[in-house]
């Protein structure tokens, strides 16, 4: 005869407890072959649902990685070659409201801001240069002043 299952000091094992049960089938609900009362009549809940078929929540969404790139590189651009990197901005910025337009993903403000920075600092640079070429005196202008 086996003997029942007993702890490290040779004491008996509580019984185990009862299997986990459904609980009661909503209202209007016919349970299935196997007991369970999902609606659609599937044998397991579907996927990402809670016991009363209830959809999760949908994981929370990232902002992307181009709309942040993109309002750097536009505010790095505005003081150290803007002609480079406001452009890049511009194009990451474009790039990123694309995305969040297909996606629907935060950052819409973020990407507009890269946008509007990169074009404004492209425009400071270009006039600055242009400045420049038109009086060559200007830097040593500058230079005097303390500027």
């Amino acid at each position: 005869m086996e003997q029942p299952p007993t702890d490290p000091w040779g004491n008996p094992l509580p019984p185990a407890p009862p299997a986990p049960s459904l609980p009661p089938a909503p209202p209007g609900v016919r349970p299935t072959a196997s007991g369970s009362w999902w609606g659609d009549g599937t044998e397991a809940a579907p996927a990402a649902t809670d016991p009363w078929g209830v959809a999760a929540p949908p994981a929370p969404t990232k902002t992307p990685g181009a709309a942040i790139g993109g309002l750097i590189a536009s505010l790095v651009g505005i003081v150290v070659c803007g002609v480079v990197l406001c452009p890049v901005g511009v194009a990451l910025g474009f790039a990123a409201r694309s995305t969040i337009r297909r996606t629907g993903a935060p950052g819409d403000g973020l990407a507009i801001a890269a946008i509007v920075v990169g074009v404004v600092g492209f425009i400071l640079n270009v006039v600055m240069i242009i400045a420049l070429f038109t009086n060559p005196d200007l830097m040593d202008q500058l230079n005097d002043t303390g500027v």
